[in-house]
This record gives structure tokens, sequence and C-alpha cells, in this order.
């Protein structure tokens, strides 16, 4: 928009003063304002009915009334179709309302008729135009057509001109400004409400309902801002999948740790059974070979020599693992207790050089060389007598060569690398284990050679290859059963790995949503507060309309009226207070005239205000139907019948049209001078 509206800089105010908007928020909202802000500008200023045709409407035969432009007062019999007229117009103007029921716009069609018609002359910017509209009844279900397309005929014609082609109903609207309502959502039946004051329900109008097409009406254009944050927390609703993120990613998280669990397990049993299986196949081979017919014994010893020279490749590989394994176990302690480590590190400096190994063996005190000091230091046993060294006089000099300074580190990285050093000290010790077990296996091995070098029992032998063999079968079938269950296991975790990272995606969606939620409902909060200051005004101007018009009302409920108070909220609803009782709109007794009080006060007050305003509703109408309904006691009647008279020059802006029953308290002579008279019979008048 070109300007902003004066609300603009209370709304912009009030936003830089939210401290939980970040900068880029509050240009967001000032932008948002100023996008959706928006005026209605209606393109017909004037609207005034001359004559209206009915055919076949509801009780209606046929009904051609000329009413050219002038204050009117239907008078007849009650059940003569006067409500019936009054719908016809209504009809012609808007056709079928989107929920009929709630109109009383259904079985619009005469009985035993198929088909009905209107046809309304208007005055429209001081031009003259006549619109016709049909309904037809037909098919299963009596289904009915033709209420959508009407005829928009420049001139007044009496007979129908009703050709091939049909006017778009939106310019119809257009013409009657009730288009640009409708595109902001508002049925055109909710705006003719008000200018057609029914008695099926005087106060349709005042219920919150209808609080947003005031606004719209009396420039309060600051709604549409309000809609348009409203429809945007909305769409931000979340859906069930971003409902269920959070929950859904606990149970993925906890199946990832059991599948992260089996996995590991079955990969170490798939290493143990592929150790297993290399070293049956390696016995059997030895026992194939010595069966043979080869030279046994020499094979035996062979075979000795090698499983021996095996046996000590896998010490040397022990000593190393248990040195590593030393090693990390000690750095595992600093990290656990690295304020202790802090604490006597300088002690420790001092005690260096007394609990250093000597040159000489603890043991048997021979003098040792740096290789066998090493060795000393690693196996924990003299290279030279080969006896155990005691626990009390060993000391490590690797802690002296690379102290570590776990303390440097920052908490997370110390929890990380004390993982770290858990999971390789796992590692080391099954690789331990593996080892001790190689060791273990191979010298039993060496003590079964050595057995059969010294027996030299082939028949033994024969029996082991047998047994061999049927171990070896049911090894390979447990290997591939291992390696089945580890594939399913890691083509689970690689399914669950994508569910997490779907879940946490979802999650972060519905985070960013609930953090943009949180801050439009804030903005909608500033936006209603400035919406309600201006509606409170223009309840204040309504309500002093309404002060006014007390003085035609000298006998009944409202004799002593003197004070008008609306109610909080979005409603229209109002009190009136008199000397001696309070007169609530929103719970208007129907057994009396209270409804009918405050539903003609009100309507006539915005009506006025509007007839004062640059840019309002072109429809110079205020019709009323049955204004004495609803038990009207005689001196309440009696004030309407006051006030009704002073209408025109109350609105002299607008065509007023009473629809009245003809009774005993129904005297012509109380409107003569005010309006024109038309006895109404159901029938062409």
């Amino acid at each position: 928009m070109s300007e902003k509206p004066p609300v603009y800089d209370k709304v912009a105010d009030a936003i830089d003063r939210e401290k939980k908007f970040s900068e880029a928020q509050k240009d967001q909202f000032k932008g948002c304002f100023l996008d959706h802000y928006s005026e209605v500008n209606f393109s017909t200023k004037d609207v005034r009915l001359d004559r209206m045709t009915a055919e076949h409407f509801r009780v209606l035969d046929s009904v051609d009334i000329e009413f050219n432009r002038q204050d009117t007062i239907l008078y007849g019999q009650n059940s003569q179709g006067k409500t019936s007229l009054v719908k016809s117009l209504l009809y012609n103007i808007a056709g079928l309302p989107d929920d009929p029921s709630a109109f009383d716009m259904t079985n619009l069609v005469k009985t035993d008729k198929k088909t009905m018609s209107t046809r309304g002359c208007w005055t429209i910017d001081d031009s003259p135009y006549t619109v016709e509209r049909s309904l037809r009844q037909s098919g299963q279900g009596n289904s009915l057509s033709g209420d959508n397309k009407p005829y928009l005929l420049e001139g007044h014609s009496t007979q129908s001109t009703i050709t091939t082609e049909f006017t778009d109903p939106s310019e119809v609207l257009e013409k009657f400004g009730l288009q640009q309502l409708r595109l902001r959502g508002h049925d055109p039946y909710d705006v003719l409400s008000l200018f057609f004051l029914m008695s099926e329900d005087f106060t349709r109008f005042l219920g919150e309902k209808h609080s947003e097409l005031l606004d719209i009406l009396f420039g309060i254009n600051i709604t549409t801002v309000v809609r348009a944050a409203e429809k945007e927390i909305d769409g931000l609703e979340l859906s069930e999948p971003e409902n269920r993120a959070v929950q859904r990613l606990r149970e993925y998280q906890s199946e990832q740790k059991t599948l992260v669990d089996t996995e590991e397990q079955l990969a170490d049993n798939k290493d143990d059974l592929t150790n297993t299986l290399l070293e049956k196949k390696e016995r059997l081979q030895s026992i194939e070979e010595a069966l043979s017919g080869q030279n046994e014994l020499d094979r035996l010893r062979q075979r000795r020599n090698e499983l021996q020279s095996r046996r000590a490749d896998a010490k040397i590989e022990k000593s190393e693992v248990v040195e590593e394994l030393a090693s990390v176990r000690r750095r595992i302690e600093r990290y656990e207790d690295t304020e202790l480590l802090d604490d006597v590190g300088d002690i420790g400096e001092e005690l260096q050089n007394f609990l250093t190994i000597p040159d000489r063996c603890p043991i048997c005190t021979n003098r040792v060389d740096k290789e066998q000091r090493e060795q000393l230091i690693d196996e924990h046993s003299c290279p030279l007598c080969e006896k155990e060294m005691p626990e009390d006089r060993y000391r490590t000099e690797v802690e002296n060569v690379c102290p570590d300074k776990a303390a440097d580190a920052t908490s997370d990285q110390h929890r990380e690398d004390l993982e770290e050093l858990r999971e390789k000290e796992r590692k080391l010790k099954g690789e331990m284990d593996h080892l001790e077990q190689r060791i273990k296996s191979t010298e039993e091995e060496i003590a079964q050679v050595e057995n059969d070098i010294d027996t030299h029992d082939l028949a033994a032998l024969a029996e082991e290859q047998d047994e061999l063999r049927r171990k070896l079968e049911d090894l390979q079938k447990k290997a591939v059963d291992t390696e089945v269950r580890l594939g399913s296991v890691r083509e689970d975790l690689t399914r669950v790995n994508y569910e997490i990272n779907a879940q946490q995606h979802l999650k972060e969606i519905a985070k960013q949503k609930e953090t943009r939620r949180q801050s439009l409902t804030r903005f909608r909060s500033i936006l209603e507060r400035a919406r309600d200051s201006q509606r409170q005004e223009t309840k204040r101007q309504i309500a002093n309309q309404i002060k006014n018009l007390f003085k035609y009302f000298n006998e009944g409920s409202l004799s002593e009226a003197h004070r008008v108070e609306f109610k909080s909220g979005g409603s229209y609803h109002f009190i009136i207070k008199t000397s001696g009782q309070t007169l609530d709109s929103s719970v208007a007794d129907n057994s009396n005239a209270e409804i009918n009080l405050h539903s003609l006060l009100f309507h006539t007050a915005v009506l006025k205000l509007l007839s004062e305003s640059m840019n309002s509703p072109p429809i110079r109408l205020f019709i009323i139907d049955s204004p004495f309904d609803n038990e009207v006691d005689e001196q309440n009647a009696n004030d309407i019948v006051n006030y009704l008279s002073a209408l025109p020059a109350i609105l002299p802006e607008y065509q007023v049209l009473i629809a009245s029953a003809d009774t005993d308290t129904f005297e012509k002579s109380d409107y003569e001078n005010a309006f024109q008279l038309r006895e109404f019979g159901g029938s062409t008048v």
C-alpha cells in the first residue's frame, strides 16, 4: 500500500517493544502488517429499489409492487406473503446463501410449481437497472438450478427478458457492493442481514460472528492482518508425524543401541569362529599329511617345530598386547582420577629416582644390559634366571617417559577420549584372550604332536581326523548362520539410522514451527490489542447514537433509559440501563419487546454512522419485517409506532421499507405523513 495507515505507528511501536522478537522478526512483522492491511473500496455508491415482481416465490402467486425509491409500508393480513416478498428481494440481489437453512431460504419454489422467478428494478448510482433471477426445481430429489444465473440489464423492464446468456454472478454482487466483502469471506446474506431486519432472528447481527464484518464496514481494516496471522498460525499446526517425532526418535535410538550391541557380539563370534576354523583346518591338514603315506615321523617333527615357532610368535604378540593394554589402563586410570594425579604429580617426580630399576637384576643380582632391562620391564621376569619379579620391586619406566595430561582437555573431549580408551581396552583384552587361547591351543597341539611322535599311532590320527571333519562342518554351519544374522542386523541398523535422521529432521521442523507459532501468537496479540482499541471507539460512537434515539420511547421499557454499555469481547451485544432495570441484548426475552427494541436501535445506529462514512456499502435500504412480533405489549407497541414513524427522518439517506400485519393496533394514520402505504393481499398490487 502506498501510505501507512494511522494505526501502523501504534502497532510498529508495540512490535519494537516486544523483547522476545529478534530484529529480523520485528522487520518481518512490520512488513506482514503492510502486506495484509487493505481497505474495501466500493465501486457503487447508491442502490435503491424502484419495483419488485415475484412469481411462484414461496406462498406468492404473482406480485408486482412499485416502490419508486420511496419509504413504504406494506400492510395486510397475516400469511399473505409479506415476508415472502421481502425474501424475494434478498434472492433477487444475491441468489441462494451458502447455508439456505440458516437464513430460512429453503422451499423457495411454490408448492406444485416447478419454477419461480424474481425481477427487481433498481436505481444504481442514478442509473436504472433490472435484475432477473429464477430458480428451477427438477430431477431426482427436486434439485435446484438457475440461482447462479442472474441477468443484469440496463434500464427498467416490466417483462421477462431472459436470454441464453446470463450475467456473471460476481458482476451483480459488485453492483450491490457485496463482491469485495464476499472475497474476504463474508456471505452476501450476512452483509444483507444488516439492512434486512427479519423477525425470524432480530438479534442475528449482534453476535460475535459479524464483528469482523463490522470492522471492515467501519474501517477497522487491521482485522485483515489479524486473519492473515491466524491463517498462518493454523498452517503451523503440527502434523501427526511431527507430533510423534520426539517419541519415535527415542524408540529408534533405543533400537539402534540394541542393534549396535548385537552387531558387536555377532562380529566377535564371527572372528572367533573364523580363527577356530583356521586352527582346525590346519590341524586337519597336518593329520591328512601324516596319513598320506610319507615319512609321518618327519612330518610330525616338522609340525612340532612349526607349532613351537607359532607359539613363540604368539607369545611375542601377547607381550606387545600386554604392554599396550597396561599403557591403556594406566591412561584410563589417569583420566578417571585426573585431580589425584595432579596432586601427587610433584611427589611422583621426587620418587622417580628411588623406584627406577637398577642396572643389576633385583632377583639374581647379575648385571643386565639395555635389551635385558627392557625385557625385565615388559615380562616381569629375569631374562637370566627366568624367575618372576616381585610386584613390589617392579616399576615401569614408560610412565616417566610419556605422562599424559588429561586435565588439559575439556570435559567433553575428556569423556570422548576416555570412551575411546575403554573401547581400545576392550579390544586389546579380547585380542589378549584370543592370543592366550591360541598359545594354549598351540601348546595342546604341540603336546599332541609330541605324543604322536612318541606313540606314532596312525589309528588315533585317523579317529582325530574324523572328529575334526565333523567339528569343521558344524563350525562352518555356525559361521554361515552368524554371517546371515550379522547381515540382517546391519540391514536393520541401516534402516534405523535412516529413521533416526528422518525423525531428527521432523523434530527440527516441529521445533521451528512451534517457535514461529509462538512469535506469531505474540504478533497477533499486538494486533488484537490495536483492533480492540479501534473497536471500543466504534462501540462508543454506536452507543452515543443509540442514546440519542431514546427520546422516541416515552411509554414502554425504554421510557427511562439513560445509559448504553457495550460488552467486552468481540461481540456487539450491549446493555441498556434504565432507572429500574437493565436490558441485556444477549439474553433478551422473547416473551416481550426487548429483542425488537435492541435490534431496532442497534441497526438504526449502525446505518446512521455508515451513512456519515466516506466509504460505506452502497445499499440504501432499511427493510424491517414484522416489527411487532414477539408479543409486544401495548406501551412498547406505541413506542415502536412512534419510532418507526420517525425512521425516515432519522435515516434520511435510506429508503425505509416496513412489512407489517394489519391488526387492531395498526393505524394507517400513524404513518401517512412519513410513508407511502401499500395494502398487500398476496397477489398483484
